[in-house]
């Protein structure tokens, strides 16, 4: 038996709970329980901006397997942030189950027998929006729409972030991928607009109905608030079409905030142009399974989308391993390096000796 694992004092681990941190024991031990969704979670943090993830419950399954480490006497967070247990996670993820399954590991979700415990589709879907809207994308391409699409949503868009008000109003910048800090964040401080420099996206499960908040902006201009719910549900875990309903209607202008009570605190900001008559837009994605646009169904005046999975999946293919590695060494050794997920105008710049060690390393585990 282990006790005080990482220094600290806490409930006993027998030896048989440890896998070591050896080629393939990832790949061997973690795929189709929690902890290989736990590893997911924190694989897309990181590649979006993340250098340190936190995990406050169900922390065992992944310390248990080396993929993070205890950091509190208790035993009930964990943390996954150093490069030695992050890197040989993206062979795992990514190289040996392809790019597209690390987005999109529905195989392995099948099996199973309740929702992961640390949701990661959301994540997931945040980094491929990013690499998606680098083309010129119409917003009824990136979601299905139940019933007729209305007119806005043949226009382009792109992803903006809240800036600075001015006269009261809550203005947009345009989101470019060169920008520091992390491109999600968990705080409802997102929602302020007096926060100069917010990330694009609110991973805001945590005070809302919604799992991702974040806004887009139209060829014309007119902003617009999108709710973004995701439904686990296969063979094991029933979705109906009254919960359909029910998540989409807790994603309401009026209800989003709604989650454990009301919170007259917490609202949207207002902006100058917005969508007309439309605040926020609902969407909602299901995942291993999707959901049937038609179970949506048509209850009220506000537009509702579902994710264009078969988009985002060819998006997925679009991207490479080893752009998923320059994208992790660039969050990890904070500096900037374009990658397809990570693209800005303007010429390359040439490695850091120490970004370049960290690369061969990883392709040394990747042949290994």
């Amino acid at each position: 038996m282990v006790e005080g694992l990482c220094g600290f004092r806490g409930r006993f681990l027998h030896t048989s709970e440890l896998v070591p941190l050896a080629p393939n024991s990832l790949t061997n031990n973690l795929p189709g329980n929690q902890a290989w969704f736990s590893a997911h979670a924190a694989i897309h943090r990181v590649l979006l901006g993340e250098t340190c993830v936190t995990f406050r419950s169900h922390c065992a399954p992944i310390v248990a397997r080396a993929a993070a480490l205890f950091t509190d006497d208790t035993m009930s967070v964990a943390r996954v942030y150093e490069p030695t247990i992050i890197f040989p996670l993206a062979p795992a993820i990514f190289a040996d189950y392809t790019v597209v399954k690390g987005f999109y590991p529905v195989e392995d979700a099948k099996r199973l027998r309740e929702p992961p415990h640390h949701p990661f589709q959301h994540l997931a879907f945040a980094n491929l929006l990013v690499r998606a809207l680098q083309d010129r994308r119409r917003l009824c391409d990136l979601f299905t729409f139940a019933g007729k699409p209305p007119a806005w949503a043949s226009e382009t868009v792109q992803l903006v972030r809240l800036a600075r008000s001015t006269a009261g109003k809550a203005r947009a910048t345009a989101f470019r991928t060169s920008s520091s800090g992390s491109w999600v964040t968990d705080s409802p401080a997102w929602l302020d607009p007096s926060v100069s420099g917010s990330a694009p996206f609110c991973a805001a499960g945590e005070f809302s109905n919604a799992d991702l908040l974040f806004i887009l902006r139209t060829a014309s201009g007119h902003c617009l608030y999108v709710a973004l719910a995701v439904m686990f549900g296969n063979a094991h875990v029933e979705i109906s079409a009254d919960d359909v309903r029910e998540r989409v209607a807790g994603l309401a202008p009026g209800t989003v905030f709604h989650k454990g009570g009301v919170n007259p605190e917490l609202r949207l900001p207002r902006f100058a142009k917005e969508v007309e008559g439309v605040p926020v837009l609902r969407v909602v994605s299901g995942f291993p399974h999707d959901v049937d646009v038609d179970r949506v169904g048509l209850f009220d005046d506000m537009p509702v989308a579902v994710v264009n999975t078969t988009l985002f999946c060819q998006v997925a293919g679009e991207i490479s391993y080893q752009d998923v590695c320059r994208r992790l060494v660039s969050v990890l050794t904070g500096k900037r390096k374009r990658t397809d997920m990570d693209h800005e105008e303007g010429p390359r710049k040439r490695a850091m000796t120490t970004r370049s060690m960290i690369q061969r390393e990883l392709e040394d585990r990747r042949r290994s």
